[in-house]
């Protein structure tokens, strides 16, 4: 992978996650970090980590060969009108936040640069994150989009999607964690009323989601057909699920990622 420096401008929870990430991974030892934050809180952890700190964000647009936005989606516009002098060709500009999709960063950028569309998740938070990225930019060459791709994957699982898919990969993995962990909240409390000590509720139904999680990744099955070999004739697990089919919980599920699309096309419109 080519010598660049990868510039961070925010670096809170998920950007500065990303950045410690790119720091901590033997092959993405050919990239530099730096990173700019509205606070200094951040500071001291990254330079530990080997990064290096900017006080201006125009500064370390000037400095770094990508340069990654992990801003809020209603600063987005503003902080690449507040670089864009330090932009040239030879850079591309990475964005994370929602809302904000490829064509709208080009249409800031009006050619200065090559952007990405990148959406990432909070596991990425212990390395275990999905990323969604766009690379439809046609100023994007092949050696960049290699090098974006690669830097992703030392992180965690990537999909490379059109423009038009990114929104639903929001709503699936970008949103997805918030469904996951109300699911798992319910089995908790299930367990607690059962008896089950709160502890010992929270590391069952952890090794629980763990468990089924990877019996569908390392078995190929689809998840119907593995239900079907849990769910006993006249047995506890098949009046459990029938619940759960009378009331359309599957259905509930549906329409909430249904509606987290709807929202985020919304958000492109704001």
């Amino acid at each position: 992978m080519a010598q660049c420096t990868l510039g961070f401008i925010g670096c809170g929870n998920m950007g500065g996650a990303i950045a410690h990430g790119v720091l901590a991974s033997a092959a993405l030892r050919n990239i530099g970090v730096a990173a700019y934050d509205i606070t200094d809180a951040p500071k001291e952890k990254l330079e530990a980590a080997g990064g290096k700190w900017f006080s201006d964000p125009a500064a370390l647009a000037a400095a770094c060969d990508l340069v990654l936005l992990a801003v809020k989606p209603y600063q987005v516009q503003a902080t690449i009108k507040a670089i864009l002098p330090s932009l040239t060709k030879d850079k591309t500009l990475l964005s994370i936040a929602a809302g904000q999709p490829l064509s709208a960063l080009r249409a800031a950028l009006n050619g200065t640069c090559a952007a990405v569309q990148v959406m990432p998740n909070t596991p990425a938070l212990i390395g275990e994150g999905v990323f969604g990225l766009c690379l439809d930019d046609p100023a994007l060459d092949p050696e960049r989009k290699d090098l974006v791709r690669g830097m992703f994957e030392a992180l965690g699982d990537v999909f490379v999607l059109p423009e038009d898919r990114m929104n639903g990969l929001m709503a699936v993995t970008g949103a997805g964690p918030a469904y996951v962990y109300d699911m798992m909240d319910a089995v908790m409390e299930a367990a607690v009323t059962l008896g089950i000590t709160r502890p010992d509720a929270t590391a069952m139904v952890a090794a629980l989601f763990r468990g089924a999680a990877r019996m569908v990744e390392e078995t190929g099955l689809h998840p119907a057909v593995l239900h079907s070999q849990v769910t006993s004739p006249k047995g506890s697990t098949i009046a459990g699920t029938n619940h759960l089919a009378r009331t359309g919980v599957r259905g509930h599920i549906i329409d909430a990622v249904l509606a987290a699309a709807a929202r985020g096309k919304e958000m492109e419109r704001e």
